[in-house]
């Protein structure tokens, strides 16, 4: 934010059409994370780091060394933080800060009497302004930092897991159950050889006794010996034959390591696609029930609007203020309700409704609407009409309007990175 220019902020006070400049100032702000394990060569426990970062938490004014008392949350950090895990702008329980004014500088910038508080400047109001936008470019550095690490890390494990990223939870699971069952069976294999194990230890223990009392090895004590040695033999290429299969499936199970934490990683990708839909339904729902109570309010005050105008006719009242306030209020609701023809086809309750639009009055209505939002971008939409292009076409209106204000918005955005 160093040398950052005022005119790219949206809202910004003008003092005689000259910028009111709060003027230079310096501050730190550092964020901390109740997860990092760093804390541990620290504290002893984690939770004596989160209670001394939350009771320093805050971000103090200074000018000229002396403190100015402003509210814990002066910049309203809480207001944007959301519970998921996957917010990764400042919270105002574990962000620690300052900003540094000085007289000579900062001079515009006033105090109430008791210095608890700013004084309600357009000084002030561009200063606080300005602070908002560092706020908000912390945020979307921090969200695009963030979520770039994770994907990294997610890919990363991927790799070393030997997984492609296309791959289901439902393949990991697949994994994981014919390895399981792969180890059942070499358990029950190494159980028999065990037991073979067992029975010739025990053969083995009995003719070596005989071997170990007898002075003169008998024909039949030779057999008894001559019988076991195929039988260690056989035991021998076994139990080889084992610890290679072993060695094996190791070395697989050591592939497949990272499998419950790629699952845990994919469970948690989805429980948070999960809240951005829950989200987008109550934003959805809440903006069917607005537009439903707009359009009832709007119909309303239309009435009582012409009845008022009427009752003033009947009464031979010709008050102009009163007039022209009615022709106002008309005129709201007419734009209002041009505003609201243009958000209703988008709702879910109306999106996969099809109409027949005339593409003439329909192109027409569109340079009505975005002609204000592209004026104050030195942009002009117009349309080439051919000879018999007055025609009618059977569409969804919400879908056609969203294709075209996609295709507007990404228009202006390479000349908003220009300006």
């Amino acid at each position: 934010m160093n040398g950052y220019d005022l005119i790219n902020l949206d809202k910004i006070e003008y003092l005689e059409d000259i910028i009111a400049n709060p003027g230079a100032f310096l501050g730190e702000v550092d964020s901390f994370e109740f997860t990092d394990d760093n804390s541990k060569h620290i504290f002893d426990k984690a939770s004596d780091y989160k209670k001394i970062i939350q009771d320093l938490s805050g971000i103090r004014v200074y000018r000229d060394g002396f403190a100015i008392r402003v509210e814990q949350d002066w910049l309203k950090l809480g207001e944007q933080q959301t519970t998921g895990g996957s917010y990764y702008g400042l919270r105002p329980k574990n962000t620690l800060g300052y900003i540094s004014l000085t007289a000579r500088d900062n001079l515009q910038l006033e105090e109430t009497t008791n210095r608890e508080n700013f004084k309600d400047t357009i000084y002030f109001r561009n200063f606080f302004l300005l602070m908002k936008q560092f706020v908000k470019f912390t945020a979307l550095i921090q969200e695009k930092l963030r979520r770039s690490w994770n994907n990294f890390c997610q890919l990363h494990r991927d790799s070393l897991a030997h997984v492609k990223s296309t791959e289901t939870i439902k393949n990991f699971t697949n994994t994981l159950k014919r390895k399981l069952v792969k180890m059942v069976n070499s358990e029950q294999d190494i159980l028999l050889l065990k037991n073979r194990i067992s029975e010739n230890k025990t053969e083995s223990i009995r003719v070596m006794d005989e071997l170990s009392i007898s002075e003169v090895v008998s024909p039949d004590l030779r057999n008894k010996a001559m019988v076991l040695l195929p039988q260690f033999k056989s035991l021998l290429d076994g139990a080889t034959k084992m610890l290679d299969r072993l060695t094996e499936d190791l070395q697989e199970l050591s592939k497949i390591k990272d499998l419950p934490g790629i699952i845990d990683n994919r469970i948690e990708e989805l429980y948070q696609q999960m809240d951005m839909m829950y989200e987008s339904v109550a934003l959805g729902l809440t903006a069917e029930a607005l537009s439903h109570e707009i359009n009832n309010i709007l119909d309303q005050l239309s009435r009582r609007s012409k009845s008022i105008k009427i009752d003033l006719e009947k009464r031979n009242i010709h008050d102009k203020n009163i007039l022209v306030f009615i022709e106002y209020v008309k005129s709201v609701v007419l734009a209002m309700k041009k505003q609201m023809s243009f958000l209703s086809p988008t709702l879910r309750y109306v999106r996969e409704v099809r109409h027949e639009i005339n593409i003439v009055e329909f192109a027409n209505e569109l340079i009505t609407y975005y002609k204000e939002r592209l004026n104050s971008n030195k942009i002009s939409l117009e349309y080439i009409c051919c000879e018999n292009a007055n025609f009618l076409i059977k569409i969804n209106k919400g879908k056609l309007i969203q294709v075209i204000d996609n295709l507007i918005s990404m228009g202006l955005i390479p000349r908003r990175s220009a300006a």
